[in-house]
């Protein structure tokens, strides 16, 4: 009866296979997962730019003036929509929990059009027409 038992340098081949295989499926379970965050950032991103811009919407109707800068807009004398200093506030409060890199109000063929840019995307807004509403 003969006993076989494994050498030293099978030992380290299998064990150096095992360690090439594990780490490049682990490099690939982060991409994933680094990707995926990515996504579901920009996901949400999106919808809260897209709740900010329609509250601005109903905000910014034909009475509301565009600031010259075209970073706000006023009514009446008050400032409605202003974007100071990275934040986008309506009414002294924060519309947006992230900071924006820019932001934009200019009106086309009589609707506003807004811009929101960060600092890897933007989103743009236009205001439905009256009949969408």
């Amino acid at each position: 009866m003969s006993k076989r038992a494994f050498t030293l340098l099978e030992l380290a081949i299998v064990l150096s296979l095992i360690t090439v295989i594990s780490t490049g499926f682990v490099g690939l379970i982060r991409t994933t997962l680094r990707h995926h965050a990515q996504t579901m950032r920009n996901a949400d991103r999106l919808q809260e730019c897209r709740r900010a811009a329609f509250r601005i919407f109903n905000l910014g109707r034909a009475e509301a003036r565009i600031l010259p800068d075209q970073r706000g807009l006023t009514q009446h004398g008050q400032v409605l929509v202003i974007y100071r200093e990275g934040s986008l506030l309506c009414q002294g409060r924060p519309l947006l929990s992230e900071g924006l890199v820019d932001f934009a109000a200019v009106r086309r063929d009589g609707r506003l059009h807004l811009l929101f840019e960060f600092e890897n995307g933007r989103f743009e807004f236009d205001q439905p027409a009256a009949e969408e509403r």
